[in-house]
């Protein structure tokens, strides 16, 4: 209470010993200290910040990295000299407020952490550079969907979605048989915001994978796509024995509007689940079917 009160005084003769309270042994002080600095934005508290951002605790970290991105440009030095030194999980976090201040000069140092030694660190540089969607991230973030690590291809797969780059859709779809599903299912979805007809046939072959998550990535992508040639497979997923992707069959069916899917729909209202009756009841009704 006593940092939270000090916070909202707006004393700048409180910075001191809010940044003491960064290394008090209760996580809450701490907490509630960078929450009471983010408030006063004194640059004196940024170096201390940073060295937050290799806290313990989840809400720490997270409470000195929502008071760094609003220190903004203050913070950005800082933070770029913390790359390349600190522990894993201050580079990595520092990685991640980079990202949330949008500033593009940090393209160039989240591109050689892409290279660091711990995978948590490379996957929040390729997440950073996705977010600040620069073309310069493009080869480099490709390069990493082949990386020995899974967390770093299923990062590198979302990074480029958000870059949306064209460029990207043949290596995103080699990611469509990784071994890891998690890393499929990111694929699916990059592939599905990409909206690149190449993908097609790729997608396709992912509405048999073993696991669910999967094929509703895949059945998702497939309605993002808007190509008729997906409509006959999508209305044999009508029939999948997980609800949740009769529900996304469903759906993916609605945008894709092919009257095609009317009679296998008109059956979907007898699904033996609520959510797929009444995703084929919404998707019926927009369309005028019944």
């Amino acid at each position: 209470m006593a940092c939270q009160a000090l916070g909202q005084l707006g004393d700048k003769q409180a910075v001191e010993p809010l940044i003491k309270r960064l290394a008090d042994p209760a996580l809450r002080v701490r907490k509630a200290a960078c929450e009471a600095l983010r408030r006063l934005r004194d640059a004196r508290a940024v170096k201390t910040l940073i060295q937050c951002l290799g806290d313990s605790n989840e809400g720490v970290r997270k409470a000195a990295c929502e008071a760094l991105v609003a220190f903004g440009q203050v913070a950005f030095e800082p933070l770029i000299e913390c790359l390349a030194r600190s522990t894993w999980r201050v580079r990595a976090t520092a990685c991640e407020v980079l990202g949330q201040l949008g500033d593009v000069r940090a393209v160039g140092p989240l591109i050689q952490r892409l290279a660091d030694c711990d995978y948590f660190v490379q996957g929040a540089a390729c997440e950073a550079l996705g977010r600040l969607g620069d073309a310069r991230a493009l080869e480099p973030l490709i390069q990493r969907l082949s990386d020995r690590d899974s967390h770093v291809r299923w990062a590198a797969c979302r990074a480029l979605e958000q870059l949306g780059d064209a460029r990207a859709v043949e290596p995103i779809m080699q990611r469509l048989g990784d071994s890891e599903p998690y890393v499929r299912e990111a694929a699916c979805r990059a592939l599905g915001r990409l909206g690149d007809a190449r993908a097609l046939e790729a997608l396709v072959q992912r509405l048999e994978d073993s696991q669910w998550h999967v094929r509703e990535a895949a059945c998702e992508a497939l309605g993002r796509l808007g190509d008729a040639r997906a409509v006959a497979p999508l209305i044999q997923r009508l029939e999948d024995f997980d609800w949740c992707i009769r529900k996304a069959a469903c759906e993916a069916l609605g945008q894709l509007g092919d009257p095609q899917a009317v009679q296998p729909l008109l059956r979907s209202l007898h699904d033996s689940h609520a959510e797929v009756r009444r995703a084929a009841r919404k998707v019926l009704d927009k369309h005028g079917w019944r």
